[in-house]
C-alpha cells in the first residue's frame, strides 16, 4: 500500500480530506477524525487540532491516543487479536455457526456482486430498527461512489458477504491498514440472521484476517456514543473480542465549544427532556456522552 492509501479512498468515497502537518484527516458526521486504524494513528498534539478545526471550519476535531499503553478507563476499541479457533467459543456459539456455514454460504464478494446486491441488504437491516435505522442506509449514488472508490482501492477495502443459493444476505464492509482490518459496516438481512448469518460471517472474518493474514487485529470500532444494534456485544459475548482502552481528545470550536460546555453545565435537566429517534436531538445527547467521556480522560 503507498503511503496512506485509506486517506485516498476515503477521499474518491465522497469524504473530505485535509492534509495537515503530515496527518491525515477526514470529515465524518460533521466534524473531522484521523484518516487511519487506532494503531497506526500518528502522534496529534492539541496545538495541531486546534490548527486542523480552524483549517477546517468545523464544530470539533477528535481522535483518539494511547491505544496500546492507556490505562482502564471509559473509551476503547472493540478488538480481536489471534490466533483464533473454533474451539475457543463456547459449544453453542459453535453449534450456531456449524448450522450457519452449514445453510449459508460466507466468502469475498465481488465488487460487481455488491452493485448488484449490496444496497437491498442495506435496506432490510435498516428495517429491523423500527425506521430509526433508515436515516443511517447511504443513498444509491452514496454506495455506488463507494465501491467506485473500492475498486481505485483495492488494498485499502475488501467486501465479504453471506449468500443463501445467489441471493446475498448479509456484508461486511472491511477498511485495511497496517496489518489490522476495521469491520466498518455490517449489514444483516434479518430474514436470515435465524440461519446464523451473523455467527457464520464473524467466523469465516475471524480466520481469514487472524489466522491466514496473520493481521495484528481486526477491530468494529470504538465505543459507540449511540448504537442501536448491539453488535460489539455479540462480538465479546461469543467470539472473544476484548476492549482495548484509549484516551479520547476533542478539540472544539471556539463558539462550539462554548455551547458545548453550557449544555453541560444543563446535561441534568436537558437529558430528560430529549425526545427519542429524533436524529439532531440524538446527535446532541451523543456529544455530551462523547463530553462526559473526554472529561474523564483527562
Amino acid at each position: 500500500m503507498r503511503e496512506n492509501d485509506y486517506a485516498g479512498f476515503l477521499a474518491a468515497a465522497g469524504h473530505r480530506v485535509v492534509h495537515l502537518e503530515g496527518v491525515d484527516w477526514y470529515a465524518y458526521q460533521g466534524f473531522m477524525m484521523p484518516a487511519y486504524l487506532p494503531h497506526a494513528t500518528p502522534e496529534i498534539s492539541r496545538d495541531h487540532a486546534r490548527r486542523l478545526q480552524s483549517l477546517a471550519r468545523c464544530p470539533f476535531v477528535r481522535w483518539s491516543e494511547g491505544f496500546t499503553t492507556a490505562a482502564e478507563g471509559p473509551w476503547w476499541y472493540v478488538i480481536r487479536r489471534g490466533p483464533y479457533s473454533l474451539q475457543q467459543c463456547s459449544a453453542n456459539t459453535r453449534s450456531k455457526i456449524r448450522r450457519g456455514m452449514k445453510r449459508l454460504t460466507v466468502r469475498r464478494a465481488t465488487l460487481d456482486e455488491m452493485r448488484e446486491q449490496g444496497h437491498s441488504v442495506c435496506i432490510r437491516a435498516a428495517e429491523r430498527y423500527d425506521g430509526v435505522g433508515v436515516a443511517t442506509v447511504p443513498r444509491p449514488e452514496e454506495f455506488a461512489d463507494r465501491l467506485g472508490a473500492a475498486a481505485t482501492y483495492p488494498g485499502v477495502v475488501e467486501y465479504y458477504a453471506v449468500f443463501r443459493g445467489d441471493r446475498m444476505v448479509a456484508f461486511a464492509e472491511n477498511h485495511l491498514q497496517a496489518q489490522a482490518a476495521f469491520w466498518e459496516n455490517i449489514w444483516y438481512d434479518p430474514e436470515a440472521l435465524r440461519d446464523y448469518s451473523s455467527y457464520a460471517l464473524t467466523h469465516v472474518m475471524l480466520e481469514d484476517y487472524l489466522n491466514r493474514r496473520g493481521y495484528r487485529y481486526v477491530t468494529d470500532g470504538s465505543r459507540s456514543l449511540y448504537h442501536q444494534t448491539r453488535v460489539q456485544q455479540f462480538f465479546i459475548d461469543n467470539f472473544g473480542f476484548t476492549l482495548q482502552y484509549a484516551r479520547l481528545q476533542v478539540v472544539y470550536g471556539p463558539a462550539f465549544g462554548c455551547l458545548v460546555n453550557t449544555a453541560y453545565g444543563l446535561r441534568r435537566w436537558l437529558l430528560p427532556a430529549i425526545v427519542p429517534r429524533i436524529p439532531a436531538v440524538q446527535k446532541a445527547k451523543a456529544i455530551l456522552a462523547q463530553e462526559t467521556i473526554r472529561r474523564s480522560c483527562r
